[in-house]
């Protein structure tokens, strides 16, 4: 076999190898009703898929249906991801004045805080996954703020409307290092939302 053939092989083989190696496994993600009901939250029936290599907490704080996070080896923060709720009716005409006032309390809260930097480098109407869609992005830098949360983070807010009822306001910040699409949005978020469903 000339040296050439042979080459290609192994470089073959090896290929084949990797890629078997790199299969992600995912996590389902269920939120009902019933669930709902008893975090006192309003009412969102959907699923939706997340590697396993983040970890699911639902209802951990009281305006939260789930919190999703990554860390690296050392237990420190590399992307976290939330599902809100949104109290009410949101019509699309009312989403702007929605994200301006969410940055604007954002802003208002980390403003004083010496160890966080937050700067907000957007917020429009943009095509995300094959949509057009209104979102707020920012910068967030954590200065020794906390053992676990160090470093500049990407941050990125929307609102999603399914339907009448099934409607919440999803929030994400990835760290700078994690892969991002062209706007500095997380690949990650970007496959979680596109995975996103309302369960029967």
């Amino acid at each position: 076999m000339k040296k050439e053939n042979l080459l290609l092989l192994i470089l073959l083989f090896t290929t084949l190898i990797s890629c078997s190696q790199t299969k992600i496994e995912y996590n389902n993600v269920i939120i009902t009703s019933d669930k709902c009901i008893e975090w006192n939250l309003p009412k969102l029936n959907i699923t939706a898929k997340i590697p396993n290599s983040y970890k699911l907490s639902y209802n951990e704080s009281g305006g939260f249906y789930l919190q999703v996070r990554k860390f690296d080896t050392e237990e420190k923060l590399l992307a976290e991801i939330s599902i809100g709720r949104i109290d009410g009716e949101l019509k699309d005409i009312h989403i702007m004045k929605a994200l301006n006032d969410a940055d604007k309390g954002l802003t208002s809260q980390l403003e004083n805080v010496e160890q966080i930097n937050y700067k907000t480098t957007f917020i429009g109407e943009g095509l995300i996954n094959g949509k057009n869609i209104k979102y707020l992005k920012g910068e967030i830098e954590f200065k020794e703020y906390q053992p676990t949360m160090n470093g500049k983070f990407y941050s990125f807010t929307t609102p999603i409307i399914l339907d009448q009822t099934n409607k919440f306001m999803i929030s994400a910040m990835f760290k700078e290092g994690e892969k991002f699409d062209t706007n500095k949005i997380g690949i990650e978020l970007l496959d979680f939302m596109n995975s996103i469903k309302i369960s029967e």
